[in-house]
């Protein structure tokens, strides 16, 4: 009974007591895990994530609103009662605006890209150096620990010395002194190890206040003149404001070729008298304002003039200006009527700083490396110096047991060669600081410059690169380029002469050909899929006309390695064109299509059906256009032409566009 009472009891006990706290085995943090916990938790991050996401959406609903305008600009709608709305076109204003659209957005979307990674590697520097604040005050806090127990312990020892009468009172009073000195110094140093503890916290976002040690790391890598250069190369092609700098000087300037090119498409060879004056390093704007104004006149002259018609009894006089229309000439220029000159003075703007990014940056990273290679140096002399100190403070205690120097004499020496020790700790924390920083300014350069060295790095994501970040690669590669224009892209190949091929061609999600087959050594410039995502393509490598690999086109970004599969046989699944068709504007509800169709195939008439199969016109007999297409082939992409013989069916085609507006494109069998 008596056992059943102290167990119930101790239950009891156990269940009323207040919960104690754990003390945990210290964990121990380092900056590996440090950095990869702080980009877990960084908002800096996560805000250029979503902001990509915006860029995403916006650029979509740009895409959108242009194919949107642009079907506008050459589509009669026809309503009830026989409303008819006629193509709309727009001022000049209105074009450059649309044609710069897309780039500007895509350059946003580069520039989030590009501040990513700069998030990454600012945030990298940041832990390292609360990481290093932390080990500094950490040793500043033993050191002061370490001094206050030796000032107590000498204390103890010098005052049991006065009782017997062999200390004197000076001695003691000087001991008693820095005693609590160091007290005082003891808490400050301790709150300050505390606050570095939990700006850490804040920003890898969990508590490392309590139950943790911290990893003694030193960043030490040997950097010579030499490497300078290098450095400084690495940093101005991936620092960051540098980046936006170049964007923005490129954007500018594409932004004077689009608008020159409006220029130069309306009123031909009036704009000439301007070419002489934009590609000056030096422009000068007097005299490019005088051309100007003289282009303004020119383009207006035919304006100015009256039509004469001759009556029986009276001429009657017509203003030229009533036929000038509301897009043409002059009245492009009724809201901005100087938009090329804006745009110049943009661009030499955007030139100007750039050309101080450069500099700007180029003198940070030397002013980076300067500070590395000065505290190396603080760091050699310091051996030196607490060389010297340790041999005078034992040739000190030699002469106090000799009754030479004083007892202050010998504490003294003691205590300065303790803070040198510490000072040489701390030089080296502060050299570690500065390496962080210079690899910061370099964007990572230093840790490309010394693989051997252990530069602490958390995971990243992929970034995008450019081209030229791959030339030079054994392995094949494709790339997309996005000019400053919103409806065309440009793809491209790089390949090893090893692997003998002579053409490309690229196909679609649905196995459908983009464009023809293109040479190796030249670029595809391509319309309708201008918006759509890279992940959807194939290619497929051809030596002369035999398919002999193919890939994927792999990722979202503008560039990317190709893994080819070999082609033993012409796959089954590989739609290859087997004809070419033609469409041709007649007038504003008319149009005339012709096709070309491999002599191979046997048919001898033709039709154009929907989707659904019904035809929309008679049969055409083999050879002859089909003329009279009332507005039918807007997208033509919508139908099909069929192919018959006699009345027997050979196959369905599908029209492939190659040009936007619809010109010409090639004929697909939709069959297997």
């Amino acid at each position: 009974m008596l056992i059943k009472k102290t167990l119930l009891l101790l239950l009891i006990l156990t269940l009323i007591m207040p919960q104690l706290p754990i003390d945990d085995a210290s964990r121990t943090m380092d900056m590996k895990v440090a950095i990869s916990l702080a980009q877990q938790n960084s908002a800096a991050i996560n805000l250029v994530k979503l902001d990509l996401i915006k860029k995403g959406v916006e650029r979509r609903q740009a895409v959108e609103g242009l194919q949107d305008i642009r079907e506008k600009e050459t589509t009669v709608r026809f309503a009830l009662l026989f409303d008819i709305s006629f193509p709309e076109k727009h001022a000049m204003p209105k074009e450059i605006e649309l044609i710069m659209k897309l780039p500007k957005i895509d350059n946003d979307i580069q520039k989030l890209k590009e501040q990513y990674k700069f998030e990454v590697h600012k945030l990298e520097f940041e832990v390292k150096n609360a990481f290093l604040s932390i080990l500094e005050k950490e040793a500043v806090l033993k050191f002061e620990t370490d001094k206050n127990k030796d000032l107590a312990s000498t204390y103890e020892r010098l005052y049991k010395g006065y009782l017997a009468g062999e200390t004197t009172q000076a001695d003691l009073e000087l001991i008693k002194a820095s005693l609590d000195q160091s007290k005082d110094t003891l808490t400050k140093v301790t709150l300050e190890f505390e606050t570095s503890k939990e700006k850490f916290s804040e920003i890898i976002g969990i508590d490392i206040t309590r139950g943790y040690t911290f990893k003694n790391e030193l960043i030490e890598v040997k950097l010579t003149r030499t490497d300078l250069d290098a450095l400084i190369q690495i940093g101005l092609s991936k620092d960051y404001q540098v980046y936006v700098a170049t964007q923005d000087r490129k954007l500018s300037e594409k932004e004077v070729t689009e608008v020159y090119d409006i220029y130069k498409n309306y009123y031909g060879s009036k704009v000439n008298i301007l070419s002489s004056e934009l590609n000056k390093p030096k422009i000068d704007y007097a005299a490019l304002f005088q051309n100007y104004e003289q282009m303004l006149q020119n383009i207006d002259a035919k304006w100015q003039k009256v039509y004469v018609i001759n009556l029986l009894f009276f001429k009657i006089k017509i203003p030229m200006r009533w036929f000038q229309g509301e897009y043409t000439a002059l009245r492009y220029f009724e809201n901005e009527k100087y938009p090329l000159i804006v745009a110049l003075g943009e661009r030499d703007k955007k030139r100007v700083a750039e050309a101080a990014m450069i500099t700007l940056t180029t003198q940070k990273i030397k002013d980076s490396y300067d500070a590395v290679k000065q505290m190396d140096l603080v760091i050699k002399q310091s051996i030196e110096t607490i060389a010297l100190a340790t041999s005078s403070y034992e040739q000190l205690k030699k002469d106090n047991l000799a009754g030479i120097v004083s007892f202050a004499e010998v504490q003294q020496a003691k205590e300065v060669l303790k803070e040198l020790e510490l000072a040489q700790f701390l030089s080296k924390i502060s050299l570690s600081k500065f390496i962080a920083a210079l690899d910061f300014n370099t964007s990572g350069g230093v840790a490309a410059l010394t693989s051997n060295a252990d530069f602490a790095t958390g995971n990243y994501d992929s970034g995008v690169s450019n081209v030229k970040s791959m030339e030079g690669s054994s392995e094949p590669f494709w790339y997309i380029e996005t000019p400053y224009s919103s409806l065309k892209f440009i793809f491209g190949v790089n390949l090893s002469a090893e692997l003998q091929v002579t053409h490309y061609r690229l196909f679609d999600a649905n196995g459908l050909p983009v464009g023809g087959l293109t040479p190796i050594a030249e670029t595809l410039e391509h319309l309708p899929l201008a918006f759509d995502s890279s992940s959807e393509l194939s290619v497929v490598l051809y030596t002369k006309d035999l398919p002999k690999y193919k890939s994927k086109i792999e990722g979202e970004g503008y560039q990317g390695t190709l893994k080819l599969e070999p082609i033993k046989t012409n796959p089954k699944d590989l739609k290859l064109p087997i004809g070419t068709f033609k469409l041709a504007q007649s007038d504003l509800l008319r149009s005339s299509l012709a096709i070309s169709i491999s002599d191979q195939i046997g048919y001898d008439h033709y039709r154009i059906i929907k989707s659904d199969g019904s035809p929309i016109n008679d049969l055409v007999k083999k050879g002859t256009p089909l003329e009279d297409l009332t507005l039918i082939l807007t997208d033509v992409e919508q139908y099909q032409i069929e192919l018959l013989l006699g009345e027997d069916h050979v196959m369905k085609l599908s029209l492939i566009p190659e040009t936007e507006p619809v010109q010409q494109g090639v004929l697909v069998s939709t069959e297997k």
